[in-house]
């Protein structure tokens, strides 16, 4: 099968927090992203087309600089059941329609979910 995304994916396995409508946010892990989708695992499943709100945490070595935090959002359009993922965790795909902003810190709160101390 022929792989046919216009944008590279990069293999980075990264904290993510997903938001979505009516529930609190939820701790996940990246496996790869790219500037128009994210590929991650998270113990609670989503619903195909759900909307949803992504902060990732960018560390150094990937910006060359300093730690970021990226904030974007998107939709939900796949997802692979325990039994196919990583470590029995919901594998989800998803398209990502807009980046809301680069920040050099997370919102406050947000230290600790997104791996800092």
């Amino acid at each position: 099968m022929r792989d046919r995304r216009s944008t590279r994916r990069f293999q980075v396995s990264l904290p993510v927090m997903v938001w979505r409508s009516g529930m609190t946010s939820v701790l996940g892990t990246t496996r790869d992203i790219s500037t128009s989708g994210i590929y991650f695992f998270l113990d609670q499943p989503l619903l195909p087309g759900e909307a949803i709100d992504l902060a990732i945490r960018l560390t150094s070595d990937i910006t060359q600089g300093k730690e970021m935090v990226l904030w974007a959002s998107g939709r939900a359009v796949r997802l692979e059941e325990p039994g196919n993922s990583q470590c029995g965790r919901i594998g989800v795909a998803a398209m990502i329609s807009c980046y809301h902003s680069l920040r050099k810190e997370p919102a406050p709160g947000q230290e600790a979910v997104l791996g800092r101390p």
